[in-house]
């Protein structure tokens, strides 16, 4: 998947990735949590655009002591998780528009249907999961997915298998 996404390669992005060696397994559907992530990944890139810039995916374990609420208004138990974090060095989600970017319909590209990142949010509601997102323009966007680690392994899966090396 990742793969994917390097080859809308454009100007001088670079494409970093840190997957943790020991991440949990999730209990997931491989193709609807690709989709999302793919979605994440695709606006990154676009928002650099032919920018020199970089794109970087981290997976790491988490482990909450409390329960928490996401800013999508998700609240999720205390407990493990899998984090997944991807950055850009784009110019950022301008402050106004970083509470409706998960509605959908909404864009602020000329040619965007606006349907990308609200099916990501109900992919990751759909698995016990959530979505927080981070942004500045000094600094880039950063989106912070959180699923559940899996208690069964019957029906677990790698989120590290979805990024192809």
């Amino acid at each position: 998947m990742f793969e994917l996404v390097r080859k809308e390669k454009r100007g001088g992005i670079s494409y970093e990735l840190e997957l943790a060696d020991d991440l949990w397994m999730v209990s997931v559907d491989p193709s609807q949590l690709s989709q999302a992530l793919i979605n994440i990944l695709t606006n990154a890139v676009e928002a650099i655009g032919n920018e020199v810039g970089a794109l970087t995916v981290k997976t790491y374990n988490e482990v909450r002591e409390d329960e928490w609420e996401c800013q999508t208004h998700v609240r999720l138990a205390a407990g493990p998780y899998v984090h997944v974090e991807i950055a850009d060095t784009g110019p950022g989600i301008p402050r106004e528009a970083l509470g409706r970017i998960f509605e959908p319909y909404y864009s602020t590209k000329f040619i965007g249907r606006g349907l990308g990142l609200a099916a990501t949010l109900g992919i990751i509601r759909n698995h016990q999961g959530c979505v927080d997102v981070e942004s500045s323009k000094e600094g880039g966007t950063v989106f912070h997915i959180y699923l559940p680690k899996a208690v069964a392994k019957s029906s677990a899966a790698g989120v590290d298998d979805l990024f192809d090396l």
